[in-house]
C-alpha cells in the first residue's frame, strides 16, 4: 500500500517519515479504513482524501479515540445493513406512535420524531408559504413557530423547569380540542376539558379548580387476592407482562385485606397522583413569556392567531390563482 502512494508521487516528507514508522501497515489499514471516499481508486481508497488528513501527526490518545468511534459507527453501521429496509421503516414507526401514545416516553430535551402522513393533517401544507422561516448562517431553517390546526401544545402538554420560570400543562383530549374551537366558530364560550391519555385505563376526577386526581385500577379477585391493572399517570414500573399493559396480582391475608379496603386501596397501594395547571407558562406567538390562568386562555389565544393565519392563506391562495389565470391568459394570447 505504501509503494502505491509512492508510485503516484506522493514522496513529501511526512509520507517518508510516516513510511519509516514500526507496524506502519497496520497503521495505514486503519486509516484507510477511516477514509470515506467520494471518488475512489482501483483499490476503493481515495487516497487524495487519504494524504490530506493529518492523523500522523496527532498523538496517540487521540488517534485511538478517533478509531474508537470508527468503529462505533461501523458496527451501527453493520447492525443497520442486517436489517431490511421495510423492517427498519417498521421500527421507526413503531417507536414513534408508541411514544405519540405514552407508551414509550420521549426524551424530555430531545424528542424523537418522524414525519407521517397525519402530519400534513395538522400542518398544513398551505400554511408552510406563510411562515416566518429564520435564518443561520445565511442558511433557511425552522420557522419561527409552526401553525397547525390544533393547539398541540394541549395536546402533548409540556412539563419542564427553566431559569425562574417553570411550567406544567398536562395532555387533552385532540377530539374535545377539535370541538371547543367548533364552538368557538360558533361564538360559544369554551367547556372545561379534563386531563386526558391515550390508553389510560385509569381515571381523572376533578378535585378543585386547576386540580385533578389520577388513579390507577385495582380490583378484588378473591378473598386474599388483589389485581393491578393499571398505574397513575407518570408513574413508571419495572416488572410488566408485555410492553403495553401492566398486570399485578398481590396476595395478603384477609386480615390484611380488610384493613387495606378500610384504609383504601388506591392509596395503600399508591396508585393516585394529582395534576395541577396552575403554572401553565409558554412563549406566545411574539416569542414572549407568559403565564397562563387557564386552558381555555390558552385555546382562545391559539384560536385568534389561527384566524389570522386563515385570512393570510385565502389571500395567498387567491395571489397565486390570479398569477395562474394571468399567465394562462398571456399564453392563450401568444
Amino acid at each position: 500500500m505504501i509503494e502505491e502512494l509512492m508510485k503516484k508521487g506522493y514522496d513529501s516528507d511526512p509520507v517518508k517519515n510516516w513510511k519509516m514508522k514500526q507496524n506502519k501497515e497496520e497503521v495505514l489499514n486503519e486509516l484507510l479504513e477511516d477514509s470515506q471516499p467520494e471518488e475512489t481508486d482501483v483499490d476503493g481508497v481515495d487516497y487524495d482524501y487519504l494524504l490530506g488528513m493529518t492523523m500522523w501527526s496527532l498523538t496517540k490518545e487521540r488517534k485511538d479515540e478517533l478509531l474508537k468511534k470508527r468503529d462505533e459507527k461501523q458496527q451501527e453501521l453493520r447492525i443497520l445493513q442486517a436489517k431490511p429496509p421495510s423492517q427498519l421503516w417498521r421500527e421507526d414507526l413503531d417507536a414513534f406512535l408508541e411514544m405519540m401514545a405514552g407508551l414509550t416516553p420521549a426524551k424530555s430535551q430531545m424528542e424523537l420524531l418522524m414525519n407521517i402522513p397525519l402530519t400534513k393533517l395538522i400542518y398544513h401544507p398551505h400554511d408552510e408559504p406563510l411562515l416566518n422561516h429564520l435564518k443561520d448562517d445565511n442558511l433557511k431553517i425552522e420557522p419561527e413557530y409552526y401553525m397547525p390546526i390544533i393547539p398541540m401544545l394541549l395536546v402533548n402538554g409540556a412539563d419542564g423547569i427553566g431559569t425562574g420560570w417553570m411550567t406544567k400543562i398536562p395532555n387533552y383530549n385532540p377530539r374535545e380540542i377539535a370541538n371547543n374551537i367548533k364552538r368557538l366558530l360558533d361564538g360559544e364560550e369554551p367547556v372545561p376539558m379534563k386531563p386526558w391519555y391515550k390508553n389510560f385505563l385509569g381515571t381523572v376526577d376533578e378535585l378543585a379548580h386547576q386540580r385533578h386526581l389520577v388513579s390507577g385500577v385495582i380490583s378484588i379477585l378473591g378473598p386474599t387476592t388483589l389485581e393491578i391493572t393499571e398505574l397513575p399517570v407518570g408513574t413508571d414500573y419495572k416488572e410488566y407482562n408485555t410492553d403495553t399493559s401492566v398486570r399485578f396480582v398481590v396476595s395478603m391475608s384477609e386480615e390484611k385485606l380488610a384493613k387495606a379496603e378500610e384504609e383504601g386501596l388506591h392509596k395503600m397501594f399508591k396508585l393516585q397522583t394529582q395534576l395541577s395547571s396552575t403554572s401553565m407558562v409558554c412563549f406566545d406567538h411574539m416569542g414572549c413569556l407568559r403565564k397562563f390562568d387557564t386552558v381555555q386562555e390558552i385555546l382562545k389565544q391559539f384560536y385568534d392567531i389561527r384566524l389570522e393565519y386563515y385570512v393570510k392563506r385565502k389571500a395567498y391562495l387567491e395571489g397565486m390563482l390570479q398569477s395562474e389565470a394571468l399567465k394562462l391568459s398571456n399564453q392563450a394570447r401568444d
